[in-house]
């Protein structure tokens, strides 16, 4: 299984949301990030469905700043019994690999966000993980 765009995405809307402070001062750095984070969901959600490779597809991004999660939803064009044994850990290692490798991610991880993805496969089961840093 090919890595997928989450964690490179998170990273990138983490890079928009500092690279891009145009604060009103009234808001608080949370609430800036947040409402930049939610920005780029927008407009890649707008976008629409978008391919990673030949089994899996981006849906949309989900953002809540109450909760501070982050939430990829992709779908498979195959189905979770077509998985290898250990195809959970697997894809929650290289989550958390992928989103706790990253500093800004990893720092928003440690500030209390969620990031998670969950996917959705032919036959209908959802898988859900979300990125554990030690």
């Amino acid at each position: 299984m090919s890595m997928r765009i989450p964690a490179g995405l998170a990273g990138a809307l983490l890079c928009l949301a500092l690279a891009s402070a145009q604060v009103a001062q009234a808001q608080s750095p949370e609430e800036m990030l947040c409402g930049m984070i939610s920005e780029a969901a927008a407009t890649a959600n707008a976008a629409g469905s978008t391919p990673i490779d030949s089994m899996t597809a981006q849906e949309r991004i989900d953002v809540s700043c109450d909760t501070r999660t982050i939430l990829t939803h992709f779908s498979r064009k195959d189905t979770a019994a077509a998985q290898p044994a250990g195809w959970q850990d697997d894809w929650q290692g290289k989550l958390s690999k992928v989103y706790c490798d990253d500093p800004a991610t990893r720092e928003m991880i440690a500030g209390g966000w969620t990031l998670a993805e969950s996917t959705t496969f032919a036959d209908g089961v959802v898988f859900e993980i979300k990125a554990v840093c030690a």
